[in-house]
């Protein structure tokens, strides 16, 4: 059955997802795909997915087109031997309207053949779980197929068969040391991944690392499903949590730096690198070039314009017929430039939080100490705190509600955790006063 694609208001997406198989072959700890889906991959006919083409072309879909498979080479023989050919025909019969992304195992890159047929079928990107450069970090979340080959190499063979690789990085692993954060910097700038989405492991129920942290007395909450704007874990980590977080600040902070020449860089390095490029190049659509002098209007005046115009110049001359993907990866930095700044600032505000009720504390600890006698003067002293409390948490509220809403969650839940905190504070303070008081009424009138 073909999906109602004709549901969608297909103008507010940027691509289509259609998907071809279901389950992986490998057994990482953190995932849930395995346990869920199993581990011999279930796949639709060709012939499905072909239709499912003709049904979004029929629609006027233009643009990407999102495999979602979570390993897209989970059976690599049916991928080689039906998949990719029939792909690469229905492109052909239709001047390649269309270019795919997908999610992949790093061990793509041992079969030339299949890299092949995927360029020729108009893939030019994949997603893959690199997750962390660590071997002892691969090792622990059994993330064997990492292990077995030297993921540098792999990376740069992908990208010189004309895909870009796009890929994950997880922190928070038991082995990581201090100096992941750096490996991690390191390996993404020298493997020219402009688009890398670090996030922080979290548990998911049904996996062998839910079950492995609950059995150790580690699980302290339920994952929000985010680990790209989140900072929280919902585990007891080895590495202290706030090493954690200033190591993730870090790395964020110099992928995407404020001027994006970190960012301009890898992107430069990639386009150097693609290679068998007739198959990567494809047709600017329109709507593309509109948004190109909509890039041209708005990112010169951004912090980042002059990296911005920099980038465009450099590779306008020395990767010419790669240039519409040049622009591509230019409004991609816009992107991650956006939301870096937004998790940073939602950091900055999270630590004033904590600043904010670490002295509100120290404050009702002072007063407690000195509210001996019970007298009016104390009592003055509890309304003061009463109204500081609400200065504060005026403040505050100001500050998250600056935030765009997909980064309030957390320090929404943190504000009311605190407001709660800071008025049973103030309250168990009145009630003492109310106790000492009527203790030295009672002593008086006798």
């Amino acid at each position: 059955t073909v999906p109602r694609f004709e549901l969608l208001d297909l103008d507010k997406y940027a691509s289509m997802a259609i998907q071809y198989s279901r389950g992986c072959p490998f057994h990482c700890e953190f995932c849930d795909i395995w346990t869920v889906y199993g581990n011999r991959p279930r796949l639709k006919s060709a012939g499905t997915l072909t239709a499912e083409l003709d049904a979004l072309r029929e629609l006027g879909w233009e643009g990407a087109v999102f495999l979602v498979d979570d390993n897209f080479i989970g059976n690599k023989g049916r991928v080689k031997r039906e998949l990719l050919p029939a792909l690469k025909a229905w492109q052909e019969e239709h001047d390649y309207p269309y270019h795919f992304f997908t999610e992949a195992s790093i061990n793509m890159a041992d079969d030339a053949d299949l890299m092949t047929g995927m360029r020729e079928a108009g893939f030019n990107s994949v997603f893959i779980g690199i997750e962390t450069p660590s071997p002892e970090g691969l090792a622990e979340t059994g993330k064997t197929q990492n292990l077995k080959s030297d993921m540098e190499v792999a990376v740069r063979t992908i990208q010189r068969n004309g895909i870009e690789v796009l890929a994950g990085f997880i922190l928070g692993f038991d082995n990581d040391t201090p100096d992941i954060f750096d490996q991690q910097i390191d390996f993404i700038q020298k493997n020219a991944i402009p688009q890398a989405m670090i996030g922080l492991l979290n548990a998911l129920p049904g996996t062998r690392l839910y079950e492995r942290l609950e059995a150790e007395g580690r699980i302290v909450g339920q994952s929000c499903g985010n680990n790209t704007h989140s900072t929280e874990t919902n585990f007891k980590t080895i590495m202290e949590p706030e090493t954690l977080r200033s190591g993730y600040r870090k790395i964020l902070s110099n992928l995407y730096d404020f001027r994006l020449k970190n960012y301009f860089d890898r992107c430069s390095h990639l386009l150097d690198r693609i290679e068998h490029r007739e198959f990567y190049e494809r047709k600017i659509r329109f709507e593309e070039v509109k948004i190109f002098f909509r890039s041209l209007f708005r990112q010169p005046f951004t912090p980042y314009g002059a990296n911005y115009l920099k980038y465009l110049a450099r590779n306008l001359f020395k990767n010419r017929d790669l240039f519409g993907e040049a622009v591509t990866f230019a409004i991609y930095g816009h992107h991650y430039h956006t939301i870096t700044r937004q998790t940073l600032k939602k950091e900055k505000i999270a630590d004033i939080l904590d600043k904010k009720y670490r002295q509100f504390t120290a404050m009702v600890n002072q007063y407690s100490e000195a509210a001996r006698t019970g007298s009016r003067q104390q009592f003055d002293s509890v309304k003061k705190l009463w109204d500081m409390r609400i200065k504060y948490l005026k403040q505050m509220q100001h500050k998250i509600n600056k935030l765009h809403e997909d980064y309030r969650g957390e320090l929404t839940r943190k504000y009311a955790d605190m407001s709660m905190q800071m008025r049973d504070m103030l309250a168990n303070m009145e009630n003492r006063l109310l106790s000492l008081q009527m203790k030295t009424d009672s002593t008086g009138n006798q």
